[in-house]
């Protein structure tokens, strides 16, 4: 089975993250109305933690803004709820289109004077393709992983790390590009409240997919900041380095295993 066109993969959950240097203190709940132009439709503090949440619809999904002391994230997601991508099932819709949108407010927030010094850039991305059935679904995963996939396997997951190691101009050694790969079933049901609590019932039929998890990411042990005038570009290397494993998957001959 050919590998499909970029195109085809759909988003279920689009991740920036930036981990300022431990004096960095900026962290701005008014980020999401700026990026935005809107009123969010949620926006809670926890000031014992140290922690806000900002949320609203944006461009057919829901996007958040998490602020903690040791990060900040952005999140686009297919709906309001919960932003933990293992828990996410519906799609935001193409990936391109949607990491599109969402790097027109990843990159408009990078350039903003009062966004903190970043001493690590990372993106991350949960893709979805429709498979007709389990068989159908192993058969594809050969085509992207460098190992013989037995399409009676269950429960398979597949992850390495690939280093990019020509990031010198951005003064780091190295870029993380991690990649997970799995096939995954959905399956509808209806939950209902009875006297004896809740039931569930209606399981339809499952519907098959190829899921692939990135976490492209700049290295954790690189001493200092991020200029502030290549942090656009080199998130840009992070979505390309993300795009570039989605079209083409990790089943390169100099990844294959022996």
């Amino acid at each position: 089975m050919a590998k499909f066109p970029v195109q085809e993969w759909h988003a279920q959950h689009l991740r920036l993250t930036v981990f300022p240097p431990p004096d960095a203190n900026d962290r701005r709940s008014e980020w999401w109305q700026r990026m935005t132009g809107t009123e969010p439709n949620e926006s809670t503090t926890d000031r014992k933690r140290n922690t806000a949440l900002v949320s609203g619809e944006f461009g057919g999904g829901y996007l958040t803004l998490g602020l903690a002391p040791e990060r900040i994230d952005w999140y686009l997601t297919a709906a309001e709820g919960p932003v933990d991508p293992s828990i996410s099932i519906e799609d935001i819709g193409p990936m391109i289109q949607s990491v599109d949108q969402f790097s027109a407010i990843a990159e408009r927030w990078l350039a903003e004077q009062d966004t903190p010094e970043v001493a690590r850039l990372a993106f991350g991305a949960v893709l979805t393709h429709p498979e007709a059935d389990h068989t159908a679904g192993y058969t594809r995963l050969r085509d992207y992983v460098p190992i013989t996939v037995d399409p009676d396997w269950r429960d398979f997951v597949f992850q390495v790390n690939v280093r990019d190691l020509r990031m010198a101009a951005y003064g780091i050694a190295y870029l993380n590009r991690l990649s997970r790969w799995s096939v995954a079933a959905r399956v509808s049901s209806r939950l209902s409240l009875t006297p004896l609590g809740i039931a569930v019932a209606g399981g339809g039929a499952a519907q098959y997919g190829l899921r692939l998890e990135l976490d492209i990411n700049t290295p954790a042990d690189s001493a200092g900041t991020i200029p502030r005038q290549q942090l656009a570009e080199l998130y840009r290397q992070l979505i390309a380095a993300g795009r570039a494993i989605a079209s083409d998957g990790v089943a390169h001959e100099q990844y294959r295993l022996q």
